[in-house]
């Protein structure tokens, strides 16, 4: 006769609350095989992300949800990175074929990750595997694929999206791309109907300026972006982009802004925005700088402020940032915390409310 936890296990609320309890993911795997009770939730809560960093593996599990919709329900997160310690070569078409049955299999699917998935400079990823009418509806995306009229379609179906990060630049066209696909539209609302709505949801962005200009309408609290030669990337036209976030935008980065303009894009951005509570990364030049500084009385909540210094010569001591950003503060007195960005690492600079000194500290480079 069956013993009182043997008959225990046979509860499925039970099972399920080991299964919650149980990690790593090995020992889940471990329990999907111990008994048909154990066998479901074990094999929901594996399934539920699915996160890769070797190509192999990836492949096998993107071949077992394309095939199999009783595991294919499950998943709600799918990233897929590519190892930095290895060599980058070209995937194999197999992998992308996989990947695109994949991607038309996971109804359920909430969380996409596709980061750096190119075999290097002169091999760009295929943005041809997203599917334009995708099964699932997306909250939050990590796509870094180059940027075309594939990548729009399948985002214009995206709807739900809140939280968008997208390759800065386009990859280079393709040998075997028509004529007539190197003309097609790249433009979200080009696969859109003019009465809806791009990406009604998305309340952060993170991608090329070029592309945020479909985004105007979003509710957008969050907003990076790069600014680039290309048309539709010069520091006017962020403008409009802008005018529409005064009542949302709370934090706001532009990358590789140019030194000379800084002072004219700070003054731009004060005037549509002034309502920001962060702002970065300002690429500050060593001399000068009265005018960047005059330029941030416009904002009256900033509380957090960036300086990009990678191009100064000799780097700034610890002593002469504590200046700046002192000197800094007297021009934005909400500032509370002033990052100082270098070639390979981040200073963090926090106001002590106690004694009023500015007080850094070193830190690993990282994202925003």
């Amino acid at each position: 006769m069956p013993g009182a936890s043997t008959l225990a296990f046979q509860d499925p609320r039970i099972a399920s609350t080991v299964v919650a309890y149980t990690a790593p993911p090995f020992d889940v795997a471990a329990l999907a095989r111990t008994n048909k009770v154990l066998s479901v939730p074990a094999t929901r809560l594996l399934y539920t992300m699915l996160a890769f960093d070797d190509v192999s593996t990836a492949y096998m599990a993107l071949q077992a949800v394309a095939h199999s919709p009783v595991l294919a329900q499950h998943v709600r997160s799918l990233q897929l990175y590519r190892d930095r310690h290895r060599a980058r070569v070209p995937l194999p078409s197999a992998f992308w074929h996989a990947l695109q049955l994949a991607l038309t299999a996971l109804p359920a699917l909430e969380t996409l990750v596709l980061a750096d998935m190119s075999g290097g400079p002169s091999q760009p990823a295929h943005a041809s595997v997203l599917p334009p009418q995708a099964p699932f509806r997306l909250r939050d995306a990590r796509i870094f694929l180059p940027w075309g009229p594939h990548l729009a379609a399948f985002l214009a179906h995206q709807p739900s999206l809140r939280t968008l990060q997208i390759e800065a630049f386009g990859g280079p066209p393709s040998s075997s791309a028509s004529p007539s696909s190197s003309a097609a539209p790249s433009s979200i609302r080009d696969h859109l109907p003019p009465e809806e709505p791009i990406l009604p949801n998305l309340a952060v962005f993170e991608g090329p300026l070029r592309v945020a200009h479909d985004l105007s309408a979003s509710p957008l609290t969050h907003l990076q972006l790069c600014i680039s030669p290309e048309p539709r990337g010069d520091p006017e036209s962020l403008l409009p982009i802008l005018r529409g976030k005064r009542g949302t935008l709370r934090a706001l980065n532009i990358q590789d802004m140019p030194e000379a303009r800084t002072a004219d894009i700070i003054r731009m951005i004060g005037a549509a925005c002034p309502q920001l509570l962060h702002l970065g990364s300002l690429t500050l030049p060593p001399g000068n700088r009265m005018a960047c500084h005059a330029a941030l009385r416009s904002f009256d909540k900033l509380r957090s402020l960036e300086f990009d210094l990678a191009l100064w010569s000799p780097p700034p001591p610890f002593s002469l940032q504590r200046a700046l950003v002192a000197e800094t503060h007297t021009y934005s007195p909400t500032l509370e915390i002033v990052v100082v960005w270098l070639s390979n690492m981040r200073v963090v600079w926090t106001l002590n409310a106690d004694s009023g000194n500015w007080e850094g500290r070193h830190e690993a480079r990282g994202g925003w």
